[in-house]
């Protein structure tokens, strides 16, 4: 979907637990949410009167999200 320009779509996975074994190998971002999306929202020149964000994660984490 991010490849096709027809809607604007960028996905930026993150792994909040990477010392996980599961995680193993993972080259992505780490961390919770609060490290990177300033970031990633200034890198990527995002206007929030024109940004539809879609989260998924534990409930605790959705609703931290939320709260400005």
């Amino acid at each position: 979907m991010e490849r096709d320009a027809t809607y604007p779509l960028r996905y930026v996975p993150t792994v909040s637990r990477p010392r996980d074994p599961r995680n193993a190998g993972w080259t992505g971002r780490t961390g919770g949410w609060r490290r990177f999306v300033g970031d990633v929202c200034h890198d990527l020149h995002l206007n929030a009167d024109r940004t539809v964000v879609y989260i998924c994660g534990n409930p605790e984490m959705i609703l931290n999200v939320e709260t400005p």
